[in-house]
């Protein structure tokens, strides 16, 4: 409830999904880039296309391995980059779960390659700030978060990140997760502003912003006395 009414003191935007909302400010200036990250588009580009009705700079990229509707939705409604496959912390074959081909509400396991998300962006991407990190990569985000967190200059300066975080209790991939978090707190570079929580589920969404320099004068620079 008080991080309910302080997020409202903020000009901080809803993008709706067909299930989810995710979050996020827009940059001040209307000439700025406006670079967009999508891990697991899983068939639904609702608050990416509500995102690019705000601010039409944004340009795409994303991963799934839904090449066939996933990608096709990507491309033609953001024109976004699309790639098809898995994402993790590191690569390599791990069981993930992916949305069945004929059912957009069941999940099956495969055991699938993963690219990790270093290697991707260093192969596949050229900016050196991502402005919008949408993640939802069912289960491989704990790892995921940990190493943006605590490795933060292997990669390009991420400015927001919306992140669902699914069961920890699944194989204890989620033990560290308050260590992690508080870590991110105290140290930085990413503050989880707005949290989501879903017990009958047991997944939170969570939404961060980095306070680096380059993110907040982007984005923040008229609330930092409210942070």
């Amino acid at each position: 409830m008080c991080t309910n009414n302080f997020t409202k003191m903020l000009p901080m935007k809803e993008f709706y999904n067909e299930d989810e909302i995710k979050y996020g400010f827009l940059p001040y200036s209307p000439e700025d880039e406006c670079n967009v990250i999508t891990l697991g588009i899983g068939r639904d580009v609702r608050s990416e296309r509500e995102l690019l009705r705000k601010f039409n700079n944004c340009k795409f990229f994303g991963i799934d391995p839904d090449a066939k509707r996933s990608g096709r939705i990507y491309k033609a409604v953001l024109n976004g980059t699309f790639v098809e496959g898995l994402v993790a912390a590191k690569s390599g074959e791990y069981e993930a779960s992916i949305l069945d081909k004929f059912d957009d509400l069941s999940y099956k396991k495969e055991k699938l390659k993963h690219f990790s998300f270093e290697n991707l962006l260093a192969e596949k991407y050229e900016h050196d700030v991502i402005d919008y990190l949408f993640m939802d990569i069912e289960g491989a985000e704990f790892e995921l978060m940990k190493e943006l967190i605590y490795f933060p200059s292997k990669y390009p300066k991420i400015c927001q990140i919306n992140v669902e975080y699914h069961n920890p209790f699944l194989e204890n991939r989620g033990m560290d997760f308050f260590e992690v978090i508080s870590k991110s707190i105290l140290d930085g570079p990413y503050i989880p502003l707005k949290v989501d929580t879903k017990m009958n589920f047991l997944f939170n969404r969570i939404f961060f912003v980095n306070m680096d320099k380059i993110c907040v004068d982007k984005f923040l620079r008229n609330v930092t006395h409210i942070l």
